[in-house]
């Protein structure tokens, strides 16, 4: 077994990595199918939209299966090494790839933390697509529009898949992950007046985001169902 494991961590780190392109893994993964379909969705608020920020682009691949795009399109990518091949992949296509700061990651973040600024103005885009990357959600709410969405799937921490895989016991862990839930929070406490951050929202809070108009769409997978929806 630790020789079988050491092999394909081996052929992991050998393969070529330009992009999101993991194309090599196939036949690797068993994966169960998602509960919900993360294209259609994209699909569906990218011809809604009028401007549009796509974070997180990776290489482009994602983006550019979609046959249409908003009238104005803008990507962003903060590993490096990613950067020119999403512009080269997306630049025939009129969209723009911009090197953004990163964000901490979500399960991480803790008050205030300010990494993960987007360059751009307030009130920017009527739609902001996140598919995996971690966002800072003050920016987040900070460039969508009145009336825009912000739409993400996110992947959840799996660990128990490795530990079984190389025969440890895994790890403790509260039975509900609350991560996400404090991400909206934050969310709506920087988009809707009086929803604190770090305290429970006053009981207002859900009609004054009902009036904000701020509509959030969120979905957690695990890396691997996650990677199912890249490849589907």
């Amino acid at each position: 077994m630790e020789q079988a494991v050491a092999k394909l961590l081996d052929e992991a780190a050998a393969a070529p990595l330009k992009g999101w392109d993991f194309s090599w893994s196939a036949g690797r993964i068993t994966i169960s199918p998602l509960p919900w379909d993360y294209a259609a969705l994209a699909a569906g608020a990218l011809h809604d939209a009028t401007t549009a920020l796509d974070m997180g682009t990776g290489g482009g691949e994602f983006l550019d299966r979609f046959p249409v795009f908003p009238p104005r399109l803008v990507a962003t990518e903060s590993w490096p090494p990613n950067v020119p091949v999403a512009a080269s992949r997306l630049g025939g296509r009129g969209v723009p790839v911009i090197h953004s700061e990163d964000a901490a990651e979500n399960a991480r973040q803790a008050g205030e933390d300010d990494r993960g600024r987007l360059p751009f103005g307030g009130d920017a885009f009527d739609l902001v697509r996140n598919r995996h990357e971690a966002f800072n959600a003050a920016e987040v709410a900070r460039v969508l529009a009145p009336g825009g969405r912000f739409l993400t799937q996110q992947a959840g921490s799996a660990p128990d898949q490795f530990h079984v895989l190389l025969g440890l016991r895994p790890p403790s862990r509260p039975a509900f992950d609350l991560t996400w839930l404090k991400l909206v929070r934050r969310f709506l406490a920087h988009r809707v007046p009086g929803c604190g951050w770090g305290r429970k929202p006053p009981v207002s809070s859900r009609d004054r985001a009902m009036r904000a108009n701020r509509r959030i769409t969120v979905s957690r997978a695990t890396p691997s169902q996650a990677q199912q929806a890249d490849d589907s």
